[in-house]
């Protein structure tokens, strides 16, 4: 039933995660940052919303499909670069962009510590309910995406720092329920467990086991 509370704070922060998913700066941080020390549940009801905002980032349009500021944004390449397509009776060189492709950085380190603010009993609990796994398995397809198709790892290394604290903090308070959450599947994208290993963070995996075995 929580999850269907609303209070006047409620319209505030989804202002100011809509605000952080556009425009991210230090103050603006700092008070969201806040917010999810102090109001934990308020700010995990907004959960569906960062997952459609970074989604949006990644994808490089808006929700009315226009396209996002590419200053300041990370554009991924092909490794292979350009495809020759056959247009009539002439080649032509095509550019293949596909989603992650391009992303803010700021955007996507900025959720991150949001998130890594939260009380983790409260975010691994009551924020799986509310969709935590899915803002996880939306940066796993992001760090999947540079690391293993365009073999650009150099463009999220420092999401990917943020993002194994936030993993490592899941697996510390949760064994069992990082473990299951591994072990499922994203459609199209394969076994969490196995992105997990792609973007060269297996090492949680391991670690996790070990733990439970003892």
């Amino acid at each position: 039933p929580w999850l269907e509370w609303r209070c006047p704070l409620d319209g505030q922060v989804s202002e100011m995660l809509c605000n952080i998913t556009t425009s991210p700066h230090q103050r603006l941080c700092q008070s969201t940052i806040d917010i999810a020390k102090h109001h934990p549940l308020i700010l995990i009801r907004q959960l569906s919303l960062l997952k459609k905002r970074l989604i949006e980032d990644g994808s490089g349009v808006d929700s009315e499909n226009k396209s996002l500021i590419k200053r300041g944004r990370i554009q991924g390449r092909q490794f292979e670069g350009d495809t020759i397509a056959r247009v009539g009776s002439r080649d032509v060189k095509v550019s293949i962009i596909l989603w992650g492709y391009s992303f803010s950085e700021p955007v996507w380190t900025s959720v991150l510590d949001v998130l890594m603010s939260l009380p983790a009993e409260v975010a691994f609990t009551c924020g799986w309910k509310a969709g935590l796994n899915e803002v996880l398995e939306v940066y796993l397809k992001l760090l999947y995406t540079h690391i293993k198709i365009l073999h650009m790892e150099s463009n999220i290394e420092r999401i990917c720092e943020k993002f194994t604290i936030l993993l490592s903090s899941f697996a510390s308070c949760k064994s069992n329920d990082f473990q299951d959450w591994a072990s499922e599947k994203v459609f199209g994208w394969g076994a969490i467990g196995k992105l997990i290993e792609c973007c060269g963070i297996g090492h949680l995996l391991a670690a996790n086991e070990v733990s439970q075995q003892k």
